[in-house]
């Protein structure tokens, strides 16, 4: 069972630094706190789908993310009850620290103060 994010976590999920650890780290981290991480997190190529179930945890990471630049760049869609739609895809430069699959590129973002 994954561990309930304390304040600190969700405080290091609104804080990330996309330029040093890049997106792969991000959604590594978050994945380590959600609540049914193999049906609620969905990774496929350059989209990643997640379901927050109505489990309060997901809640709050899904708000915690809302004030990154992941989810200004990455953020499609939501839908009721609790589904949210990312694509990352490479309209962004590539970040330090972001890491390329085979044949994906995720969403990394520029540090705003460079």
């Amino acid at each position: 069972m994954h561990e309930y994010p304390t304040d600190d976590n969700l405080k290091v999920i609104q804080k990330w630094d996309f330029s040093k650890k890049g997106v792969d780290k991000f959604l590594d981290f978050i994945k380590r706190f959600w609540h049914w991480p193999d049906w609620g997190f969905v990774r496929s190529g350059n989209r990643l789908e997640l379901y927050t179930g109505g489990w309060s945890s997901n809640e709050d990471i899904i708000e915690a993310m809302k004030v990154t630049l992941f989810w200004s760049a990455c953020w499609k869609k939501s839908e009721r009850g609790g589904r949210y739609f990312f694509e990352l895809d490479d309209f962004f430069e590539m970040g330090a620290g972001a890491s390329v699959a085979k044949k994906e590129k995720p969403c990394a973002i520029i540090n705003p103060a460079s």
